[in-house]
């Protein structure tokens, strides 16, 4: 959220940006309705290419995303707050972060993301799929690993950066699995 919106209260009247049917649109949901905030904050369904302009161009006061979206917003590059280092990210534009999946998460509604086939795929592509799972479950492990830890490496290995892709486990993910 921009400078001035401490609460989720200081929400009210603001627009907020956040990509409908994703689990960011599902947390903000809960906090509007746990707040007693729901109707009194306009959501616009904004992709994250959407987020980012809306951002620059000052159409929106906070936004609910993941990813190099998130990444910009918060003045962020490869895991590092940016001071004017020609990167493409106004540090006087950045946010901060109000309230986190985490802890909505604590506060009763996690989310997670599901990878899911039915039997017929299952049956069909029985090595691509114990491949899939084999290389979920070593990106797991590695996560799992560092979990709790004050390891910025480990962090910036989970974290998806556009200017360096080849630092993130996410891109490698999909390299990975198309050499089934």
């Amino acid at each position: 959220s921009r400078e001035g919106i401490e609460n989720p209260f200081d929400l009210i009247g603001k627009k907020l940006g956040v990509p409908f049917g994703s689990t960011m649109h599902y947390q903000v949901l809960f906090l509007l309705d746990i707040f007693d905030m729901t109707g009194q904050v306009e959501l616009l369904n904004l992709s994250p290419a959407e987020i980012i302009q809306a951002w620059d161009d000052g159409s929106i006061d906070a936004v609910a995303c993941w990813g190099s979206a998130r990444e910009h917003v918060l003045g962020l590059v490869g895991g590092e707050t940016t001071n004017n280092d020609n990167s493409g990210v106004n540090n006087d534009k950045a946010a901060n972060v109000l309230v986190s999946a985490g802890v909505l998460a604590d506060w009763g509604r996690p989310t997670f993301n599901v990878v899911a086939v039915d039997r017929k795929f299952m049956n069909d592509h029985a090595e691509f799929v114990d491949h899939f799972v084999s290389i979920l479950g070593l990106l797991t492990d590695s996560f799992i690993d560092k979990l709790g830890e004050s390891d910025n490496k480990n962090a910036n290995r989970w974290t998806p950066n556009a200017a360096d892709p080849a630092s993130s486990y996410m891109p490698s993910l999909a390299d990975a699995i198309m050499k089934a």
